[in-house]
C-alpha cells in the first residue's frame, strides 16, 4: 500500500509507507497560513476526509492559527446517490452566504467538482472581484500537470475551453487568482531504480508475487500516466 492516512495501518507487518500519509500535509497548510499571516479561517470538508481536517483543527491552535467554523459535509457521491439537497447548487450558495461574513480564507477538503462547486458560489457573490477571499485546497493526490485543470472546470467543460483566455469563462483568471492549491509532488529523481527494486522484493518472501513478464523485457518503457 501506498499511504493510508490510519495510523492503525502501520502495525501489519506487511505495510509499508511509500509515501506520507495524508495527514502529514496538515505541516504545509500551517506553514502556508503562517507566511501570509492568514490567522483565522474556516475548514470546509467532506466526511471522506474527515481525519486530515480533524488533524488541522488540533493543530491549529499549537500556532496560535483561529479556526472561526469547522463545517463537516455529507460525501458528495452520496448526496447525489441518496439525492439530497447538498447534491444541488443552492446548498453551496447558502454556505457561502452563511460564512462570508466571518471569514476571508476558506481551507476546502472534498472532490475537485465540489470544490468548483463552491468556488462558483463564491464568484456568483462576487467574493474574488476585489481579491480580498482565497480558497485552499487540499488534494492528498499527487499533483500531475495534465490534471490540474480539475481544479477550476467540470469534467464535461474540459473539451469547450480552447485555452486560459476562452471568452466562455471570462471569469477564469479572477477564479484562478483565488485558489491555492496543496498537493504532494510527483516523484522526480531515482523513481524507475525504486521501482525496480519493489518488483524484485515483490517476488521474494513474504510476498511472492510474480513478476509480470512484460515488465522483464528489456525494452519495456514505462509511458507517463495520460
Amino acid at each position: 500500500m501506498c499511504k493510508c492516512s490510519d495510523n492503525e495501518a502501520s502495525k501489519v507487518n506487511t505495510f509499508a509507507r511509500t509515501e506520507p500519509p495524508d495527514t502529514q500535509v496538515t505541516k504545509s497548510v500551517i506553514a502556508l497560513l503562517l507566511h501570509y499571516n492568514w490567522n483565522k479561517f474556516i475548514i470546509v470538508a467532506e466526511k471522506q476526509w474527515s481525519t486530515v481536517a480533524k488533524s488541522l483543527q488540533n493543530q491549529a491552535p499549537k500556532h496560535n492559527l483561529t479556526i472561526n467554523r469547522f463545517i463537516s459535509l455529507e460525501d458528495r457521491h452520496i448526496c447525489c446517490e441518496d439525492r439530497l439537497p447538498c447534491c444541488q447548487g443552492g446548498a453551496w450558495f447558502s454556505l457561502v452566504q452563511d460564512t462570508k461574513n466571518i471569514t476571508r480564507i476558506y481551507i476546502f477538503l472534498g472532490t475537485p467538482i465540489s470544490l468548483v462547486e463552491l468556488m462558483n458560489a463564491m464568484q456568483n457573490q462576487r467574493l474574488f472581484d476585489n481579491g480580498q477571499y482565497m480558497v485552499i485546497y487540499i488534494d492528498t493526490m499527487t499533483y500531475t500537470a495534465k490534471e490540474a485543470m480539475k481544479y477550476l472546470w467540470k469534467p464535461e467543460h474540459y473539451d469547450n475551453l480552447q485555452n486560459c483566455q476562452d471568452p466562455k469563462d471570462w471569469n477564469f483568471l479572477k477564479r484562478a487568482r483565488s485558489l491555492m492549491v496543496v498537493a504532494s509532488t510527483p516523484p522526480t529523481q531515482n523513481y524507475e531504480e525504486f521501482t525496480r527494486k519493489v518488483r524484485e522484493y515483490s517476488s521474494k518472501d513474504p510476498f511472492n508475487f510474480p513478476v509480470p513478464e512484460r515488465f522483464l523485457l528489456d525494452k519495456f518503457e514505462k509511458l507517463e500516466q495520460l
